[in-house]
């Protein structure tokens, strides 16, 4: 019974751990596309 929780809670928070770093990449690489975009914009 305890085993059992132990066992959910490390795979809730990993999975929780690896939907927050896709999160943060996924955002990061938004705003080096916006950035890329701008400094395309001021470029041209």
């Amino acid at each position: 019974m305890v085993k059992n929780l132990w066992v959910c809670f490390v795979i809730g928070h990993w999975s929780f751990v690896i939907g927050h770093l896709s999160l943060v990449i996924g955002n990061s690489y938004q705003v080096w596309l916006i950035t890329y975009n701008m400094v395309g914009l001021i470029g041209y």
